[in-house]
């Protein structure tokens, strides 16, 4: 068995997971995207509306930033 058999791993077919497996493979990385449900956006990324908002708070943290970064590159697309 290879040790790798893609440039990147998207967990989740929902709204953003989708949203990051095109992006990457259209910047051309090998994606690998695992989802549980037998099609894409099944459960519209884990919330009633299927939106991607952002996790800001007044406290910054590593986790925030990140999401922020995210988010962010998202609105580009």
């Amino acid at each position: 068995m290879p040790s790798s058999c893609c440039d990147s791993l998207v967990l989740g077919g929902g709204l953003a997971g989708a949203a990051a497996a095109s992006a990457l493979a259209k910047r051309g990385a090998d994606v690998l995207l695992c989802e549980a449900c037998p099609e894409l956006a099944q459960k519209a990324s884990g919330n009633a509306y299927g939106l991607i908002m952002p996790y800001i708070t007044d406290r910054p943290s590593n986790f925030e930033r990140a999401y922020s970064a995210g988010f962010t590159f998202t609105r580009q697309l």
